[in-house]
């Protein structure tokens, strides 16, 4: 969670670069295997300004397999609580409008 908090407060390429550098993207996948919507949005998010970054790292790309982006799709399966899964449903669907558009040759 800390790793996503870092990036989604500095939205800095710089930062968000050394966080993956650093092997910080499993843990923020891993945030997308729980059944919490806060947990899953903390995922989500830098997710979002990660795939913004050009060019795209490679550890990126080659991380978010098939079986991510199926969890990611998972989340819009979720309707309750129906007070806070909207927020998160918008943000998947942000995050996959970044992913087609990302500018990236491997992609």
């Amino acid at each position: 969670r800390l790793f996503s908090t870092v990036i989604v407060k500095t939205q800095n390429p710089a930062i968000m670069r050394t966080v993956l550098d650093k092997s910080g993207l499993p843990h923020l996948l891993s945030l997308l295997s729980s059944p919490h919507l806060v947990m899953l949005n903390q995922a989500v998010l830098p997710l979002c300004l990660l795939f913004t970054l050009d060019p795209l790292p490679s550890n990126l790309y080659t991380q978010v397999t098939p079986e991510v982006v199926t969890k990611i799709l998972g989340i819009l399966e979720i309707k309750k609580p129906a007070d806070g899964y909207r927020m998160v449903h918008e943000n998947v669907l942000k995050l996959l409008t970044v992913m087609i558009g990302c500018k990236n040759d491997q992609t």
